[in-house]
């Protein structure tokens, strides 16, 4: 029985032996018709896979080697967090941000310092220029990690210009693209800012609401839950309708909190100034 095998597996060998051969002259034949010429173009495609490889490798090193260096141009504009210079030093304007954007495209760090560009305008209180640069970072970056707060940005420099429905139109998408970032529940509260400043209530009870429901436990929900238990006091005809509302989750008493004032600012976007040097515009944080 294994000496049947064996042989059967020789004769399998020695037919496998003589295909491979002619496939080789086969190929061989082939290379050298028409004078080489196919020889020649195999050649040919050889050289052009090996080119295109040694590009990419190239492409890719160069674009590793320009992202370090505009992150080091940008690091060179802002002094680390912490040392002596960071608030001694001027702000860097908004110009010298947008240079390195323009010198490093297509690199985060470019998208970086458009953002900083646009929080440079937005502290200036130059809220147009800020929303125009925010506008111009989602454009040209849509799939930014800064795409969010740039959003966000684009509606707190609405609602600095006094624009309270673009605003509330602009937050609102913030909300509902960004729903799982945290700053959806910045521009619900925003909103709520807002609505209360347009003597609606009841719109501004469901959005602290909305954020106490998503937030609870953290430091942006029991903001929410001060906040809302401040308009409660100030209309006390919707403490029923809200109480129906939102049973399923325990709210404190409206009366409860008197010790803490409710912080209902949204956050300002992102600027190139120590937080002590931010400046807070009317109706809007700035």
């Amino acid at each position: 029985m294994i000496s049947g095998f064996r042989e059967t597996h020789s004769m399998n060998s020695d037919q496998q032996h003589r295909i491979d051969g002619e496939g080789m002259i086969a190929f061989q034949a082939w290379l050298e018709a028409d004078n080489g010429k196919n020889k020649k173009r195999l050649a040919v495609l050889a050289l052009l896979v090996l080119l295109v490889a040694s590009g990419a490798y190239v492409y890719n090193y160069m674009a590793e080697q320009k992202e370090n260096e505009a992150s080091a141009a940008l690091l060179e504009l802002r002094p680390p967090v912490g040392s002596a210079n960071s608030t001694n030093e001027p702000p860097v304007p908004a110009a010298s941000f947008l240079k390195l954007a323009q010198q490093y495209p297509n690199t985060t760090a470019a998208e970086r310092a458009l953002l900083l560009a646009a929080g440079s305008y937005f502290s200036d209180g130059k809220y147009s220029e800020a929303q125009a640069q925010f506008d111009h970072l989602i454009k040209e970056h849509p799939s930014s990690q800064w795409a969010p707060d740039a959003a966000y940005g684009i509606a707190a420099s609405l609602e600095s210009q006094g624009k309270r429905d673009e605003a509330l139109q602009a937050y609102n998408h913030v909300a509902t693209a960004y729903a799982n970032n945290p700053v959806a529940n910045e521009a619900k509260m925003a909103m709520a800012r807002i609505y209360e400043a347009k003597s609606q209530p009841a719109d501004a009870l469901a959005k602290y609401d909305d954020v106490a429901h998503n937030s609870a436990g953290s430091m942006r929900g029991q903001e929410a839950i001060m906040a809302r238990n401040q308009l409660l006091k100030k209309h006390p005809e919707l403490e029923k309708s809200a109480t129906n509302a939102i049973a399923p989750m325990a709210f404190p008493p409206a009366g409860a909190i008197t010790n803490t004032p409710a912080t209902n600012a949204a956050r300002a976007p992102m600027t190139n100034k120590p937080a002590s040097a931010t400046n807070t515009a009317a109706g809007a944080p700035k």
